[in-house]
């Protein structure tokens, strides 16, 4: 038996198949209008390859100097003895890291006490020559609650720019890649 033209077994099976076009259509429609969703989608966000933390002070566009630091860590061995680890330039003009205070943190984020810094000499910043805080004389920060794999949080004062306060990792200075930094900290 034939279906002809105007039988209601021909409706059917076009009835039917423009349901399931229908829905796959709407389906499609729905997903299309879900993916990526807003211009924050993950795979637009900046991802430092490094451990460390990024940032820099001063306008983001026009002529004036902006200090950026790249890659700030503490490197600390399983006593709570470390060291800052970062890298430093300027766009133009010149800055000086003057001191830096700090506390461990917690899992949870609270504080765990203060970090004691042992005192540096002011370090320069400049346009011309990146300032490797593991090639300049060491900037050295302690405390017993300092662990590998937690936080601290520092406040570094710049001369100029004023300060910036952060959260950073603690790297654990007996494993690789940081048993070859230098200066290496003293456990």
């Amino acid at each position: 038996m034939h279906a002809t033209v105007g039988s209601p077994r021909l409706s059917q099976v076009n009835s039917g198949l423009l349901r399931w076009c229908g829905s796959g259509v709407a389906a499609l429609a729905v997903m299309a209008s879900v993916t990526a969703c807003g211009f924050d989608a993950q795979t637009l966000q900046p991802y430092p390859q490094a451990e460390g933390v990024n940032f820099q002070i001063g306008p983001s566009t026009g002529t004036d100097p902006v200090l950026k630091v790249r890659d700030l860590l503490v490197v600390s061995d399983k006593s709570g003895n470390g060291f800052l680890s970062a890298s430093m330039i300027m766009t133009s003009g010149t800055d000086r890291l003057v001191s830096v205070t700090g506390e461990a943190l917690k899992p949870n984020g609270s504080s765990a006490g203060a970090l004691t810094v042992a005192k540096f000499s002011p370090i320069q910043i400049t346009s011309t020559k990146l300032a490797q805080l593991v090639n300049l004389p060491e900037i050295s920060v302690s405390s017993a609650s300092l662990k590998a794999g937690l936080t601290a949080r520092l406040v570094l004062s710049f001369a100029t720019a004023g300060n910036k306060t952060l959260v950073v990792p603690v790297a654990d200075g007996t494993s690789a890649p940081f048993t070859t930094v230098s200066p290496s900290p003293a456990g």
